[in-house]
């Protein structure tokens, strides 16, 4: 094989344990954790991938509990809203799909917060 492709490595015992324990070490601390923050794409009207990522945050626990039962003030049903705005992106004036669309705001957030998220 030329100098510089690609050759598979063997992974010594010690570094291949070590790093099987640390991945069921993380997947035990995710199953117990009350939330997990993950960055999600963005996407346009058109579901092209945009530069920035947003945050998602998924509840479990007594967390998704208190989520449901006190820290909710209302639901509203938006679905007549998405087929309106489908309409206008299936017709192309996206212009008028955007007029629909909420105001998105990025939330402030110190660097104290965002650090951990940063990774």
């Amino acid at each position: 094989m030329a100098p510089g492709a690609r050759t598979p490595i063997l992974v010594g015992m010690g570094e291949s344990t070590y790093r099987l324990r640390a991945v069921r070490t993380a997947s035990r601390e995710l199953k117990c954790a009350p939330a997990r923050v993950q960055w999600d794409p963005e996407r346009d009207l058109q579901l092209r991938p945009l530069a920035h990522r947003s945050l998602q945050l998924g509840l479990a626990g007594e967390a998704a509990e208190r989520y449901a039962d006190e820290w909710t003030v209302g639901i509203t049903d938006v679905t007549p809203l998405a087929h309106a705005v489908h309409a206008h992106v299936k017709d192309g004036d996206l212009e008028a799909a955007r007029r629909l669309l909420p105001d998105e705001r990025p939330y402030p957030a110190g660097d104290r917060l965002l650090a951990p998220l940063r990774g």
